[in-house]
């Protein structure tokens, strides 16, 4: 059976709105479901905290950036 060039951009076409719709959004969904699994087995096996420390005199350096042209007076 020989395919036509638009029976294969039809094809394509719609494997790759499938995709797009249904088995990547699938494939995330299995993904996190054995990822979730894993950390739950961990933590039965090791029975260490799930949460990690919060390191409370850490400070992030922050900065702020602004674009603006002869805006002195403004900001």
């Amino acid at each position: 059976m020989k395919l036509a060039a638009a029976e294969w951009v039809f094809w394509i076409g719609l494997g790759a709105t499938l995709y797009t719709y249904v088995f990547y959004p699938l494939l995330l969904f299995v993904l996190a479901a054995v990822s979730q699994t894993l950390r739950d087995i961990i933590f039965l096996l090791t029975r260490r905290s799930r949460r990690g420390r919060v390191h409370r005199d850490f400070e992030p350096r922050v900065a702020l950036l602004v674009a603006a042209y002869n805006e002195e007076n403004v900001i």
